[in-house]
């Protein structure tokens, strides 16, 4: 981390009043070079332009145009290797700096790639090379836009689908309006969408723990 992104959290340490200054400029910030080393992470295989997409239209039309500043992909990223037992203004601050610390350590490029393999998608599937296997017997490389928009509307609520199919289908006809509207698809792609609903999952078929 740059010694003036440590001091700014440490001037945000001191304003929660928990820290005292000796305290705040020695606190033990997260390391973030944990989350290119994780299990499933593989910086050198970033998504198909399907996943990278579906992302996009459903977690942050913006993420490019905004990148390094804190974004739902980091914030989630964030949630995933910090889980703190409790939630007191501490911790909030230190989940700041550790996606602040994402965003100056990764490129946009590879944080979609570490967001696009890590996160969860229902039924103990992490990522949507294990989640297209698994759920849709689709391996990543053959994958359409009507698939991976399938599993990036279940981001929010991985259990949607089963458990309230017809606002699945909502949100996935929302999303797919979305993608048109920001350019990432267009209005044929659009309407195909629309016309054929989310890619049914293979019924009683979950990932492997691991």
């Amino acid at each position: 981390m740059s010694m003036s992104l440590k001091r700014t959290v440490a001037a945000l340490l001191l304003c929660t009043s928990l820290a005292t200054p000796a305290v705040a400029q020695n606190t033990d910030l997260p390391d973030v070079s944990i989350v290119a080393t994780a299990p499933r992470v593989d910086l050198n295989a970033p998504p198909p332009d399907p996943v990278r997409n579906a992302i996009v239209a459903t977690q942050d039309i913006n993420f490019f145009e905004r990148y390094p500043a804190p974004s739902t992909l980091t914030q989630q990223i964030t949630s995933t290797y910090t889980l703190p037992t409790n939630r007191t203004l501490t911790n909030k601050v230190t989940e700041l700096a550790f996606a602040l610390n994402l965003s100056s350590t990764f490129t946009a490029d590879e944080i979609l790639t570490i967001y696009s393999q890590t996160i969860y998608l229902g039924v103990r599937c992490f990522g949507f090379a294990d989640a297209l296997n698994h759920r849709m017997g689709i391996d990543i490389e053959d994958a359409t836009l009507r698939d991976t928009l399938t599993l990036a509307t279940l981001i929010a609520h991985p259990v949607l689908g089963e458990y309230d199919p017809d606002r699945f289908v909502t949100r996935f006809g929302f999303a797919a309006g979305i993608g048109a509207d920001v350019g990432l698809w267009d209005d044929d792609m659009k309407n195909q969408l629309l016309a054929l609903g989310p890619t049914p999952f293979i019924v009683g078929k979950t990932c492997p723990d691991t």
